[in-house]
């Protein structure tokens, strides 16, 4: 093995330090786990791919302008005709909408089908993968996926790049989906009331019931 490639295994293994050295999740890849989707842009100059406004169209602003953890609207729309005339993909619901050029490791999920432009790596979770614990798994992983942008001519991750960095992940989507209920609980409560402790609260419940540091309580039975 290279030295250089010796690097790059370094840092797509960066992640797995910040799991509990008891952790024993399996080690997984993003792209294991989800569907790396880029998307595209319509000619402009073709005013069919954007007339009749069809399908929403996301943008990295779009992202950054929307508080809470959803998207259910964009700035802009596009046609049937303009989807099929370039790279964008109609995404399905529940997908993690994330912004992979300039703006690097921000995410929505999104409650209706949407499309998106280039700056984007949507991740479509996989059968067995919960949508929640995938979206909150991107917190994790954000400081990964900006130092991989970083080594680039300008600041954007590739789709190939994303996919090969490393987490671990519970085996089962119902152990998934109870670590992403509880910090879903605070960001609900969030979006009801902007609270400074709340946000804290948030951070350490990413930082401790996602990396296995804090497990739940089985829930005992009937």
């Amino acid at each position: 093995m290279t030295k250089f490639s010796r690097q790059e295994y370094i840092i797509y293994d960066l992640p797995l330090l910040s799991y509990a050295a008891s952790c024993k999740w399996p080690v997984k890849t993003v792209g294991d786990i989800a569907k790396v989707i880029g998307g595209g842009t319509p000619d402009t100059g073709v005013p069919q791919y954007w007339n009749p406004a069809e399908i929403p169209w996301a943008t990295p602003t779009d992202i950054t302008s929307c508080k809470g953890i959803y998207i259910n609207k964009t700035e802009r729309n596009i046609s049937q005709m303009g989807l099929q005339s370039c790279s964008a993909t109609l995404l399905p619901q529940n997908s993690c909408l994330l912004t992979s050029r300039a703006t690097i490791g921000e995410c929505r999920i999104n409650t209706i089908p949407m499309a998106t432009n280039q700056g984007f790596a949507a991740l479509v979770p996989k059968a067995g993968t919960n949508s929640y614990f995938l979206f909150y798994l991107t917190y994790l992983l954000k400081p990964t996926f900006v130092r991989l942008a970083a080594g680039t001519t300008y600041t954007e991750i590739s789709k190939r790049e994303l996919r090969r960095v490393k987490c671990r992940v519970p085996e089962t989507e119902e152990e998934q989906a109870k670590i992403a209920n509880v910090i879903k609980a605070v960001d609900d409560a969030l979006a009801c009331t902007p609270d400074e402790s709340l946000m804290l609260m948030r951070t350490s419940l990413v930082q401790n019931l996602m990396t296995g540091k804090v497990y739940l309580k089985p829930e005992a039975s009937k």
